[in-house]
């Protein structure tokens, strides 16, 4: 899982098992379905011809937003292609769309998952799953060879540590989660911000196989890893700078050149930078200040874990923090657009989940592989902490 710490986290190894403690804040819910490829129809049946799109927009994986007044496909319209028959959806009916496809509560007509303009999801309900160990966290999906969901989390091992679990779906189960056994990954020391790329995926300087990428504490210095379960871990290279400690690792695996965003700290100071770099670059970037809704400003230096998460592509990234900027116990989840050098591109915006309270974590955000569903982590009302997720809408 991504570690979330405390101000003041770098010293002792206990610490790095503390999960985050930032403040929450209200969602921000001003934002409309004005999503990035074009406008929706009303909830009335229409037929558009959409006309070529214009210059790339938010959407993952490119399409243009164009001027358009029709529906669903209309001039410049989702991807900039050309028009589709947009008809009503139900909200509450999971197969109302087709596959890669929400019911969007704006317009009640079926949109793709690939528009990453704006995130609202319906009510979130808990993966039914039996997670082995204590306080999951850090949910991060694959699809696997063979095409099952593969499910990547952390948990604390009994008697042990913080380790690296997974978990294979079969329906809508998730089935009997389970500790990865022998010491290629998990060790004595916490284990950290697991992710686990495709097949046939190749990032330089890490020769091996689908790579779980983590972080772990080598000889009192948390660094980023890469093993597999039959793969003994190496440490990243270009991304563990001697006297620094790497947290919460993220990776753009289908970007190119692949890029990694990171939590970092230097030499003995204490706070933590987010810093971003490519695979074949050896001194990281730090990123610009974050402005989250009602303009708090998240700065490069603050103490706080934001636990990344970013798009195959490197397009948007999904993260948690305070929307006070301050660390009290609470946090919320946000997203924003990312530039293709790793930057951050404007302000982040809140994700919006419907029946979730104010006052309940979001930690550890991430999406589906297909931009379907939200996963993240938050405590019920016993205080117990399950993993969730949500479906776009």
């Amino acid at each position: 899982m991504s570690f979330h710490r405390t101000p003041g986290l770098v010293a002792g190894l206990a610490a790095l098992t503390a999960t985050c403690v930032f403040a929450c804040g209200k969602p921000f819910t001003s934002f409309t379905d004005d999503t990035d490829g074009g406008t929706t129809s009303t909830v009335s049946p229409t037929t558009t011809s959409g006309g070529g799109g214009g210059a790339g927009g938010m959407n993952q994986g490119g399409g243009g937003a164009g001027p358009g007044t029709g529906g669903i496909g209309g001039t410049g319209g989702i991807g900039g292609t050309g028009g589709s028959t947009s008809t009503n959806c139900d909200l509450d009916d999971p197969t109302a769309c087709s596959a890669g496809q929400y019911c969007s509560a704006g317009s009640y007509t079926c949109v793709s998952c690939s528009t990453l303009g704006v995130l609202t999801f319906g009510n979130p309900v808990p993966l039914d799953l039996q997670a082995p160990g204590q306080t999951p966290a850090a949910p991060r999906v694959r699809i696997a060879p063979g095409g099952v969901e593969e499910l990547l989390f952390t948990s604390i091992n009994p008697g042990a540590s913080t380790d690296i679990a997974i978990a294979t779906r079969s329906g809508t189960s998730w089935g009997q989660g389970t500790f990865i056994p022998g010491t290629n990954v998990n060790s004595a020391t916490a284990e950290a911000s697991p992710l686990r790329i495709p097949a046939n995926v190749t990032i330089p300087n890490v020769a091996m196989s689908e790579p779980i990428f983590f972080t772990a504490t080598i000889n009192t210095r948390r660094k980023v890893m890469a093993g597999t379960p039959s793969t003994a871990r190496i440490e990243v290279p270009n991304l563990n700078a001697g006297g620094s400690d790497s947290y919460s690792v993220a990776l753009a695996y289908a970007a190119a050149p692949p890029r990694y965003w990171y939590m970092r700290t230097v030499g003995a100071v204490s706070d933590l930078r987010f810093v971003t770099q490519t695979a074949e670059e050896t001194t990281p970037t730090p990123l610009a200040n974050i402005v989250l809704p009602g303009t708090c400003t998240l700065t490069i230096t603050g103490g706080m874990d934001l636990a990344p998460w970013v798009t195959p592509s490197g397009t948007h990234l999904l993260f948690q923090a305070n929307p006070q900027c301050s660390t009290a116990s609470l946090v919320r989840g946000f997203y924003v657009s990312l530039n293709t050098n790793g930057t951050v591109n404007g302000n982040a915006r809140e994700l919006t989940i419907e029946g979730h309270p104010d006052t309940s974590n979001v930690r550890t955000p991430s999406l589906s592989p297909d931009f379907c569903s939200l996963y993240f982590a938050a405590e019920d009302v016993n205080n117990e902490r399950k993993l969730y997720s949500a479906r776009r809408r």
